[in-house]
């Protein structure tokens, strides 16, 4: 039994994948893997997106002590996301159930 092959209409991957569109929309949309999207974006020599985000408004939400899911939300990134860039930016975890800042 052979795979079934996989049709996506790169010009819409092209244009949703360059506006930002996050890859579980994508995948969600085509009706594929987050992987498949990521092997798609490799074939069609589509480079990664970095920068995705603005950083003085990460560093204001952390600050102010916004929840992880609230920035995850307003930000357009995973909450993983959010804990590996104050981790790189060398900002101390916040225990569960803190305190907001006042």
């Amino acid at each position: 039994m052979v795979r079934p092959t996989i049709k996506i209409n790169t010009s819409e991957f092209e244009m949703m994948y360059k506006n930002r569109v996050s890859t579980a929309n994508i995948a969600k949309h085509f009706g594929i893997s987050l992987s498949t999207v990521r092997l798609t974006r490799i074939r069609l020599n589509i480079p990664t997106r970095r920068g995705r985000f603005d950083e003085n408004e990460f560093m204001r939400l952390f600050n102010l002590g916004t929840s992880y899911p609230e920035m995850s939300e307003q930000l357009g990134l995973s909450q993983w996301c959010i804990m590996e860039i104050r981790k790189r930016k060398g900002l101390l975890n916040r225990k569960r159930g803190m305190k907001k800042g006042r």
